[in-house]
């Protein structure tokens, strides 16, 4: 990796790459690629980001939502375009969320649930997300 990471997540895309982003004082992602058994840089979420989820897309691309920056639970979300190697803005979570879980529904759609809000209030809720509107 260009930087060694602790806290940060991975996922396998669909185009058989590892994408690991994030990590305490990371604002960076880095893509393995078995075949070529190399690392390559894959762009900046705009801040540091723990305590995130980061789920692979059926189209090939990945959600990275909520986690922290070390103050409250964030709400943003970014996708993460592997042609590019680069992240976009989508819909905002309707909560700030850190710890949570993020599931990939079998329509393609990501469900996002639990974990901690401001105050380190514990949630009991969960939202939706869907690729096909970015909402």
């Amino acid at each position: 990796m260009s930087v060694s990471r602790q806290s940060a997540k991975g996922v396998l895309l669909t185009n058989g790459k590892v994408l690991v982003a994030g990590g305490v004082s990371r604002d960076s992602a880095d893509m393995y690629d078995p075949f070529t058994n190399s690392w390559s840089p894959a762009g900046f979420l705009g801040a540091p980001r723990v305590l995130h989820t980061l789920t692979a897309l059926p189209d090939g691309r990945a959600i990275l939502a909520g986690g922290t920056t070390g103050a409250p639970a964030l709400r943003v979300a970014q996708l993460f375009n592997p042609e590019t190697a680069s992240w976009s803005q989508t819909a905002d979570l309707l909560q700030g969320r850190v710890a949570h879980a993020a599931t990939l529904l079998i329509d393609g759609r990501v469900l996002v649930s639990g974990g901690s809000g401001e105050g380190n209030v514990f949630l009991a809720t969960a939202e939706i997300y869907s690729p096909a509107t970015g909402l």
